[in-house]
């Protein structure tokens, strides 16, 4: 990223920690900021979610809160990346996790699954990595003409 290159932060709770000038942390929600407020559409490069739940101890129940949070993470991620841009997320695995996997898929050239050395052996957090973010595909204009001539 260089010295030139910006970070943007968001969270739910305010930061306190000195950050360097070329970043900033904002009060906001991810669940209901809109790609305009963040820059618009294709306005990032790389796109990092280390959101967990809060966990209950009920693993089924933290895996379902885990996949939630790292699929609104994702949506924000489709909506405000360039193409050719990429995406980390935080999931915890088990659940959802194949369905998270195979969307990822569908939205980067190539997909990758990180456990970080720091992590402790018993836990199931591991980061998605999506490398690439492929073009999003047009939608089809819907007063489009016939594709063929009807027969008479």
């Amino acid at each position: 990223m260089g010295r030139e290159g910006k970070v943007r932060g968001l969270d739910i709770k305010p930061h306190a920690a000195a950050l360097p000038p070329n970043a900033t942390i904002e009060v906001k929600d991810v669940r209901t900021v809109t790609a305009e407020e963040l820059g618009g559409d294709r306005a990032f490069e790389v796109v990092m979610s280390d959101m967990a739940p809060a966990t209950i101890g009920h693993r089924e129940t933290d895996m379902a809160r885990s996949y939630e949070l790292f699929m609104v993470a994702l949506d924000l991620a489709l909506r405000v990346l360039a193409p050719g841009g990429h995406f980390v997320g935080k999931i915890f695995q088990g659940g959802e996790f194949q369905n998270a996997h195979a969307t990822l898929k569908k939205h980067f050239t190539t997909v990758k699954v990180v456990r970080p050395k720091a992590t402790r052996e018993m836990s199931y957090e591991v980061f998605l990595v999506g490398l690439g973010r492929r073009e999003p595909k047009a939608a089809a204009p819907t007063d489009a003409p016939p594709t063929s001539e009807p027969s008479a």
